[in-house]
């Protein structure tokens, strides 16, 4: 691949980023719960989350140097793909969750 060992970033400083990275990311489609319950609370996280998943898809575009609505859509339908996905798992084995 041509890395050289040098040029990488510490796996202690990527591990840490990595966890506070995915740690916001997951606190986000929490937020509404701390206000409201029930069906209002799934629907804000669930908008929330789709936010979420638009504007990272559209900041990886501009990294990327991809087409910005293309990505963030991009990442919108991979992210809707596995909520769907862990959402029919979860009524599969009859996991209720309001």
């Amino acid at each position: 691949l041509g890395l050289e060992p040098s040029g990488l970033a510490s796996p202690w400083r990527a591990a840490v980023a990595s966890f506070l990275a995915f740690s916001l990311g997951a606190a986000i489609p929490l937020l509404p719960f701390g206000f409201a319950s029930g069906s209002a609370a799934m629907f804000g996280g669930a908008v929330l989350a789709s936010i979420s998943l638009l504007l990272m898809g559209a900041l990886v575009a501009m990294f990327s140097g991809r087409g910005i609505l293309a990505s963030g859509l991009r990442m919108l339908l991979i992210g809707l793909g596995a909520a769907g996905t862990t959402w029919l798992i979860g009524r599969a084995l009859g996991v209720a969750i309001s």
